[in-house]
């Protein structure tokens, strides 16, 4: 049996009572302009009536309304906002009528008792309570930080609202719930406050964060692509190249597998993201790995994001046997899938070509034929390009019932394929 005492800390302000905090909240719908509503949260960030939220809440939003504690209701408009970091600022356009909260950067102890005041089903200024479970989740690879983890119950109409502790200084911008999941399952994620912190004063300042440009898709080397490349679970495959973006230009190949990434191990993607996303353009960037099965070091000075990143793209890893047929010419161009085959129920298609087989690079049909005939192993992987999707790593494992729909189609939702 476990019980949990207040923590004694002299730096503390005297604690707010939690109605006194409700002040400072507000209540947000945003409308697209096709008329969809999407409802939210927000707090009063500063004492110039600037009002911090979850940037998703407001994202592509035509109408912003706010609601205050006293019943108030006004229009607001987005002063600034970060997507890779999920953040926003918003401006109403009356008097918030209240003091700002404030901001926490050191993280809460595991076990630490939890406040969210949000808008759940637009029920408005709910307030939910429980106890930190985690620090550094992964919730999103692509987002470069990690995550607040706890259980206080989060709904949708939760996010962008404040995570508070229990002084009611904000430790956390709650910002999601698991994936598929429609309501509270006991799990929720907030931005943690020392990234509010950080990123909203950022905000403040200068109104947009520029953020760091690879110029290639990372995919991550699960168990299956490890054993088919021989190389470290954990470590990041190059699938596709920016034509003369910053990884081009230092000499980044498809094909190449990375192990660290300034002198620091890889495990994941979420680190590519902390070190390109949530560094500035201009910034060197070392990649270490493998080429061919030869050391690589890459040294690389990042580009800027553009403004609208690429669509994130699903995972391909496919089963699939030996029964393609390629075209002649200078690519590896699939010319056609034997029927009835594992590659044509995975979805291979005529006008596929292969650019790679395991960590080898094909130009042309007789050099992926002889790589295909010459391996003996369980399995193989392919990187395969498709017009319209780009480059993707799959895997070829004999074997015809792993899959009833084509992951080539998109039909997966597993991000561990991502552009930075």
């Amino acid at each position: 049996m476990f019980a949990f005492a207040p923590v004694a800390n002299a730096g503390a302000p005297p604690a707010r009572p939690i109605e006194e905090a409700s002040k400072s909240i507000v209540m947000i719908e945003a409308k697209s302009p096709s008329g969809r509503s999407l409802r939210g949260a927000g707090f009063v960030y500063d004492s110039e009536g600037r009002i911090a939220t979850a940037f998703h809440v407001v994202d592509g939003a035509a109408v912003i309304t706010v609601e205050f504690r006293d019943g108030r209701k006004a229009t607001a408009h987005v002063l600034a906002k970060d997507g890779p970091f999920d953040l926003a600022l918003l401006r109403a356009d009356a008097p918030v009528n209240a003091a700002p909260l404030q901001l926490e950067a050191s993280t809460p102890d595991i076990g630490a008792r939890v406040i969210a005041i949000g808008n759940p089903f637009g029920h408005g200024f709910s307030v939910s309570a429980g106890i930190v479970s985690g620090h550094d989740r992964t919730y999103d690879p692509a987002t470069p930080h990690g995550f607040l983890q706890h259980d206080a119950a989060l709904n949708p109409g939760s996010s962008g609202g404040p995570l508070l502790d229990e002084h009611t200084r904000v430790v956390g911008i709650n910002a999601t719930i698991p994936n598929g999941r429609r309501s509270d399952v006991g799990v929720g994620f907030a931005i943690p406050g020392a990234v509010a912190t950080r990123i909203l004063a950022r905000l403040a300042a200068k109104g947009a964060i520029r953020h760091g440009h690879l110029g290639a898709r990372l995919r991550l080397v699960d168990t299956e692509l490890a054993g088919a490349l021989g190389s470290p679970e954990g470590a990041i495959a190059i699938e596709e190249i920016e034509e003369g973006g910053p990884a081009q230009r230092a000499g980044a190949r498809p094909g190449d597998i990375l192990h660290k990434i300034d002198g620091k191990a890889l495990t994941g993607l979420r680190q590519v993201a902390e070190a390109v996303v949530g560094g500035e353009p201009g910034r060197l960037v070392v990649l270490q790995g493998l080429r061919n099965r030869q050391s690589l070091r890459l040294e690389i000075a990042l580009g800027e994001m553009p403004a609208q990143p690429e669509p994130r793209a699903s995972v391909v890893s496919l089963p699939a046997d030996k029964g393609i047929v390629f075209a002649g010419g200078d690519n590896a161009v699939v010319k056609s899938i034997a029927p009835d085959s594992p590659g044509a129920a995975a979805g291979l298609k005529a006008g596929d070509t292969i650019l790679a087989v395991g960590s080898n690079p094909v130009s042309n049909a007789k050099e992926a034929v002889a790589v295909l005939h010459a391996h003996t192993g369980a399995s193989l992987a392919l990187l395969v390009k498709r017009s319209g999707l780009g480059a993707r790593y799959v895997v070829l494992t004999g074997k015809a019932d792993a899959f009833s729909s084509s992951p080539l189609e998109g039909n997966r939702e597993i991000e561990t394929s991502l552009p930075f």
